[in-house]
């Protein structure tokens, strides 16, 4: 990305051939010409038909606009620059995962506790991995808490949520938000009973968190916890990643 940006401000900067950098979109419903900025490229939006003579008016009359919306478009790239973690620490294993950045086909690769990520797009293959991993891991850690408190439920899904820890809806189907296996595993298993115990008290009154305590004396400690709990800007840019 970084060589894309340098050519873009260089051609930007020096008006040298600025449309050769420029990305061109064909749109049969697009009405009029429009440009789309980014850090590391340009898009430009041509509706069907539209002579080229139109199109380099628009660039030439937009181009004290581009520089000024792509500079904006860098400063806020720079600003939310943020490296992949060397290691990240997952809810069941007692030794931290080392992550390196390779030049590599796949998103990632997970071998002998280090996880391989593609240098292109490496919170992609952050994401991707967490999430194969908290699929394999988290509804096989819920099926251990249920039968240990004894309350059952019917199904699991497990996905990346921003709102949520987990949820539990009236037919017992427990949601577990994949981010969970970042933290303590006695977290963890905080939450897994809180759903749970859904199955059997479906709101949050007094008999529900007596409940919640036959099971997790500490539970008060753990909620505050997890209401409180902020991530470091690598998951919070993670989590943004389509």
């Amino acid at each position: 990305m970084l060589q894309q940006i340098t050519v873009l401000k260089n051609a930007l900067l020096t008006n040298h051939d600025v449309a050769a950098h420029i990305k061109r979109v064909q749109h049969a419903t697009a009405k009029r010409l429009k440009l789309t900025v980014r850090a590391d490229h340009i898009r430009l939006t041509v509706p069907k038909h539209c002579p080229e003579t139109l199109v380099q008016q628009f660039l030439a009359q937009s181009h004290e606009w581009l520089v000024k919306a792509w500079q904006e478009q860098l400063s806020r790239h720079v600003l939310l620059q943020v490296d992949p973690p060397a290691q990240i620490h997952v809810f069941n294993l007692s030794m931290p995962v080392q992550v390196r950045v390779l030049e590599m086909v796949q998103l990632y690769k997970y071998q002998a506790a280090t996880l391989y990520i593609n240098a292109s797009t490496p919170f992609k293959g952050l994401k991707a991995f967490l999430l194969d991993y908290a699929r394999e891991h988290l509804p096989v850690y819920l099926s251990r808490v249920s039968t240990q408190i004894g309350l059952s439920y019917q199904a699991v899904q497990v996905r990346f949520v921003k709102t949520r820890w987990g949820s539990c809806n009236t037919h017992h189907k427990i949601m577990l938000n994949a981010a969970l296996v970042l933290l303590d595993e006695s977290l963890v298993r905080a939450v897994c009973i809180h759903e749970l115990v859904h199955t059997k008290v479906f709101n949050h009154s007094e008999t529900f968190w007596q409940t919640v305590a036959q099971y997790d004396i500490d539970y008060v400690k753990h909620h505050q916890h997890m209401k409180k709990n902020t991530w470091p800007s690598w998951i919070s840019q993670m989590l943004n990643v389509p």
